[in-house]
This record gives structure tokens, C-alpha cells and sequence, in this order.
């Protein structure tokens, strides 16, 4: 008995997720899967709309902007870490209903999405799991992809984020954590790319393999350097 293939989405979330997005426009994936773009960035949307023009060829993507009245275009520059909640608050008021709308309609007979987070962005880590959440209410799998320890973690909010790392590992068995060692010899940017690629490796092997399994990959150390779940039947 041949197995169903999985029709699989990607959808990518803020800056994060448009650079990985960007890389994978460009694999030998596009004709078979999808890409979208969620961002409260007008840029990264307005970027992603030229980057996929300018492939020449078919690329099948969406966007969709949220938060355009609260946010004007500029995502969370506009809001500091404390009043994070209040703002999102008002990002999903105002475009929550839009959001769901967009999802049951990109989405239709989709099985798993794989969604890239940001890189574990504090201001954000409020808004990704509600943006889950509409997804899976849809009965679709969602495997989440995020970097472990952001680059630029200032060390005052170290131990909350060390909070969110745990919560984020035992809340979600569907995760891939992706952790990338820091090194002082090479820029931010080129530590970013670092990270970008590796995520858009994994996705790649997924997708090309068309199956799901759960592995746990050591460093030399013994500590766990990435979770990746994928599943043979992702319909369980």
C-alpha cells in the first residue's frame, strides 16, 4: 500500500523566518511545497514579495501583515520588553480574526507545517504559540523550528530565558531546537547565517524523505544538540 504524501507548508514568522524562507525559495523543494510569510515587519513582507519575483521562477507563497495599525509596519521596535503582553494583546485584537481567515484558507488539506520561529526574541515568545495554536485548532501538525539561546541575549533576562526554553521543550514534543555554537572569531551576521542554514537544512531532509521520526543528536559532550521530531504518521 503506497502512503498518502503529506502536503507540508512552511510558514515563517518575522525576520527569522523571512531569512530562512529566503533560502529555501531557492532549493530543489519549491515545486512541491509552500511558503508563507507571517511578519508584524512590513519589510520582511514587502522583501520576501521581491525576493520570490525575482526568482524566475514558480514559487508558490503568501503573506499575510499583522498588527498594521498597532505595530505601523515596524513589528516590536515599537514596544519594549515590558509591556510586550499589552501590545500583543492589541496586535491579536486587531488581527486575529484576519489571521484565522487566512489560515483556514492557505492552509486547506495541508497535513504539517513546519513553522520557523524567532530566534527565541522575548518581546515575541507570546505571540508564536498563539499563532500555533489557530493552526493546530485546524487538525493540521505543526512542527516548530527555534534557535536555542539568542545571540544578543542580554544577561538580565538570562534566567527568563532559560524559563521559556524549558516550558518551550515540555509543552511541545513537536519542537526542533536548533543550537548553534557561538564563535567569537566570526561576525553576528555570519552567526545568524549559520543558523538560518542549518534550519533550512533540516526542513530540506524532511521534506525530501517525505516520512517523520524523532531523534536526539548529542554534542561530543553529551549534551542535546538539537531535538527534531518528525513522524510517520503525522495524522495521530
Amino acid at each position: 500500500m503506497v502512503k498518502e504524501k503529506k502536503k507540508i507548508k512552511v510558514i515563517g514568522f518575522g525576520e527569522a523566518g523571512y531569512n530562512c524562507l529566503k533560502k529555501l525559495t531557492k532549493t530543489n523543494i519549491n515545486k512541491e511545497t509552500s511558503f508563507i510569510e507571517i511578519s508584524g515587519y512590513e519589510a520582511d513582507i514587502n522583501n520576501f514579495k521581491y525576493d520570490v519575483r525575482n526568482l524566475g521562477n514558480e514559487v508558490d507563497t503568501k503573506t499575510l501583515l499583522i498588527g498594521e495599525k498597532t505595530l505601523k509596519g515596524l513589528g516590536d521596535i515599537t514596544f519594549s520588553y515590558e509591556n510586550r503582553k499589552s501590545i500583543i494583546e492589541e496586535v491579536m485584537k486587531e488581527s486575529g480574526e484576519k489571521l484565522r481567515t487566512f489560515l483556514r484558507k492557505e492552509l486547506q488539506n495541508t497535513n504539517v507545517v513546519l513553522f520557523i520561529s524567532p530566534i527565541r526574541n522575548i518581546k515575541t515568545d507570546l505571540i508564536v504559540p498563539l499563532i500555533i495554536e489557530e493552526i493546530k485548532k485546524l487538525g493540521i501538525t505543526v512542527i516548530e523550528l527555534v534557535e536555542r539561546k539568542s545571540i544578543f541575549m542580554v544577561e538580565k533576562r538570562k534566567p527568563e530565558m532559560e524559563k521559556l526554553e524549558k516550558e518551550l521543550i515540555k509543552s511541545s514534543y513537536k519542537t526542533i531546537i536548533v543550537d548553534i555554537d557561538k564563535e567569537e572569531n566570526i561576525s553576528i551576521i555570519k552567526q545568524y547565517e549559520k543558523i538560518y542554514d542549518r534550519i533550512c537544512d533540516i526542513i530540506v531532509e524532511m521534506i525530501n524523505k517525505k516520512t517523520f521520526k524523532k531523534e536526539e543528536i548529542k554534542k561530543p559532550n553529551n549534551s542535546i544538540n538539537e531535538f527534531w521530531y518528525c513522524k510517520e504518521d503525522t495524522n495521530n
